[in-house]
């Protein structure tokens, strides 16, 4: 890990961030946390490389849920976690993207599903950029002060 930061430092962490938002199950965290401890002074270059990375990432899965429903939604994710994701669209509207980028459901997952019931990539970025600046910026604050203690 160390190695990969130390080679790719924030373009890794952003490559990452899309990647996660649309497919990879590999956290920006595992990434985000080692280069707050190693860099403190670049916390907030971090923060925002990471969240836009991740609202790219979440844009593009919302495109891919919009356009490709049947052949690269339906492939992915199966009837009833698909039915209980619309649940929570339903419920929560476009909030249910701001939860699940907040919390450990799977952002990407609702990411590709907010497009395919309807909500508007304006909504999802907006949201997504709330929700996953202020999550990245908590891991970042959280690494600061815990330093090289972390463990």
């Amino acid at each position: 890990m160390m190695d990969f930061l130390s080679h790719y430092g924030l373009i890794g962490i952003f490559i990452l961030a899309v990647a996660e938002a649309i497919f990879l199950p590999v956290p920006v965290e595992t990434l985000l946390i080692p280069f707050a401890v190693i860099n403190p002074k670049m916390i907030v270059f971090a923060i925002i490389v990471s969240t836009l990375g991740s609202v790219i990432g979440a844009g593009i899965g919302n495109k891919l849920g919009k356009y490709g429903e049947k052949h690269i939604v339906s492939r992915i994710i199966n009837k009833k976690k698909l039915d209980v994701s619309k649940k929570y669209f339903a419920k929560f509207g476009v909030w249910a993207i701001g939860i699940a980028a907040l919390t450990p459901l799977p952002y990407k997952i609702f990411a590709l599903i907010s497009g395919v019931v309807g909500i508007g990539i304006g909504k999802v970025l907006t949201v997504s950029f709330m929700a996953r600046g202020t999550r990245f910026s908590a891991v970042c604050l959280w690494a600061m002060y815990y330093g090289t203690n972390i463990s």
